[in-house]
């Protein structure tokens, strides 16, 4: 049983442990277990602190540059790029070939938004060097993976026009 709960009229021990094995004072009017309510309050208090945490550029930047030093070690490719690198371009808040804004909100239904910063290496075939290295939106980055800027450009006129919205 917890000792540092405040023992108050509306709260009344059963002698019987609730439904996650606490043996502790419940409320008399819900019968809800004191200490399973401050384990739901922490877990409410570390989801919402956890996904402000998120939206920091400084982290968002140092989970960039664990995922290219991932890839990069596959390749046994040396990495130049760092963590105060990404952050900078992270700061300026736009896509560096389209222009969007960023938007580092994780999606319950999806991985990943699509408006999220990623890396891209503007030449698949070399490191993740300053040189070769820019930070696009992430649907960019799919679009484009292995081809070029033009191949992109190609694509997205062709989808504009197909949608007949806009023309180039």
């Amino acid at each position: 049983m917890n000792t540092n709960i405040k023992f108050n009229s509306d709260m009344h021990f059963y002698g019987k442990p609730c439904g996650n094995g606490h043996e502790g004072i419940r409320y008399i009017s819900n019968g809800v277990c004191v200490d399973c309510l401050r384990m739901y309050d922490r877990r409410e208090y570390l989801k919402r602190y956890n996904k402000e945490r998120r939206r920091s550029p400084r982290l968002f930047a140092t989970n960039l540059l664990h995922s290219c030093k991932t890839r990069s070690k596959a390749k046994n490719w040396e990495i130049t790029i760092t963590a105060d690198w990404i952050r900078e371009k992270l700061e300026k808040g736009v896509c560096e070939v389209t222009g969007l804004k960023f938007d580092i909100e994780r999606s319950s239904e999806i991985h990943v938004a699509p408006f999220a910063p990623s890396i891209d290496r503007i030449d698949s075939s070399k490191p993740y060097t300053p040189e070769n290295c820019r930070v696009v939106c992430m649907i960019y980055n799919v679009c484009k993976g292995q081809w070029t800027d033009e191949d992109v450009l190609t694509f997205a006129k062709a989808v504009a026009n197909a949608s007949g919205k806009e023309q180039f």
